[in-house]
């Protein structure tokens, strides 16, 4: 049986608050008067591709974790997410547990936050809340059955926040939120 539980969280990681984060539906930070209308389209294009390339590698990653470096989550994520990313891999491996398929984004990544800068020591960062799709994807124990957990709904609700670190945009944190809405 498949269910909504994000790579990100595997089940195994506390829920984290969205008390710092701007709600959905609420409208976006405007940025910093020195980007332009085209640098900050680039760099939203950029991190939506960042949060569709994580779920890729992160089931990648996943799919062989007895053989998989961990540096192959740093490709896609830093900071709380790729602790919780490197906890989950830690605990496929003891438990002999393996990913197939993968958790699909589902439509556009709504635009929650925008945070641009051009200061020195400051952290560019864009938050979304995305509508994943996980019924193409499986846990799978030792013995060759599911272990996915039964609860939870099918699709749902998440907010990714994405960083820039050098030149690459990567996930930062994931907030699964208790009673995220279906989408």
């Amino acid at each position: 049986m498949h269910t909504r539980i994000t790579p990100a969280l595997f089940g195994i990681v506390i829920t984290l608050g969205l008390a710092a984060c701007t709600q959905p539906g609420q409208e976006p930070e405007p940025t910093s008067e020195s980007w332009s209308a085209e640098q900050e389209a680039e760099a939203v294009r950029a991190a939506t591709q960042a949060v569709r390339d994580y779920y890729h590698v992160t089931a990648q990653c996943l799919s062989d974790p007895p053989n998989t470096d961990p540096s192959c989550l740093e490709r896609v994520s830093m900071d709380a997410q790729l602790e919780n990313d490197k906890i989950a891999l830690e605990y496929f491996r003891e438990h002999g547990i393996h990913m197939i398929g993968e958790v699909e984004v589902v439509g556009d990544l709504e635009i929650v936050e925008v945070r641009l800068f051009r200061g020195v020591g400051e952290v560019d960062e864009i938050t979304f809340s995305i509508c994943s799709d996980a019924t193409r994807y499986d846990w799978i124990g030792p013995d060759g059955t599911s272990v996915t957990p039964s609860h939870g709904p099918q699709r749902g609700r998440s907010t990714h926040i994405v960083r820039k670190w050098t030149d690459t945009w990567k996930v930062s944190e994931t907030l699964d939120p208790e009673g995220a809405a279906e989408c």
